[in-house]
């Protein structure tokens, strides 16, 4: 912010290109230390299959959707190290069964995100990010 207002004092004192440009730099050096946050609410039913590895879990109940055909596989799974049933991992995966397909021009269904996510209550997920900024964003 410092950086910016001492650029726009510059621009104000010397109307120059090379000020103007100044100004410009600033914004785009903070935009580029800036992370943006968003959250996108969603609602998802479960069923309970009781052949899984654990004994059972909470899997998602998804039919194909959309040009790709993504079925949502996110499952709960209960902590087999827990001495308590109040314990579980919540495991984010969809899958992508029309990967020749495109979702835009340009934009095949073969991109489309399929790994598998875990959330863990005894694993904190920390991912390091090289952001100085954080704004919060509708999208």
């Amino acid at each position: 912010m410092l950086d910016t207002f001492r650029a726009l004092a510059g621009m104000c004192d010397h109307s120059t290109e090379e000020n103007f440009l100044k100004i410009a730099k600033a914004g785009h050096d903070k935009n580029l230390r800036t992370c943006q946050i968003s959250s996108n609410p969603f609602a998802q039913q479960f069923v309970w299959v009781s052949d899984f590895d654990n004994g059972g879990a909470w899997v998602v109940s998804s039919q194909p959707e959309g040009p790709c055909g993504v079925v949502q596989l996110s499952r709960f799974e209960k902590d087999q190290s827990a001495t308590s049933d109040l314990f579980w991992r919540y495991i984010a995966r969809k899958a992508a069964t029309n990967p020749s397909g495109t979702v835009l021009p340009g934009l095949s269904c073969s991109a489309v995100d399929q790994g598998e996510y875990v959330y863990d209550w005894k694993k904190p997920r920390s991912d390091h990010l090289q952001c100085e900024f954080v704004e919060f964003s509708p999208i």
